[in-house]
């Protein structure tokens, strides 16, 4: 599985990505649009599509079982 890393601090997120091959003229574009991509996302898959997604990988991401919580927070997510 790939590094998950702190989508948050832009410079730790470029880091991942130049650790994990992505071609440095991307990097900035696709920090900067970040932002923007994961409600894209989100949106195209909608709450059921999310919500299978963040089951499938609960374990992997230590969530744990949190998908009444995520059932919750969705339809405010999604608009």
């Amino acid at each position: 599985m790939a590094i998950r890393p702190n989508v948050f601090d832009k410079r730790v997120f470029q880091d991942a990505l130049r650790q994990q091959g992505c071609p440095e003229n991307f990097i900035e574009p696709a920090t900067s649009d970040y932002r923007l991509f994961v409600p894209m996302v989100f949106a195209e898959l909608g709450e059921e599509g999310v919500l299978r997604i963040v089951q499938k990988q609960s374990s992997a991401l230590g969530l744990g079982d949190a998908t009444s919580a995520w059932q919750t927070v969705l339809k405010y997510l999604i608009s």
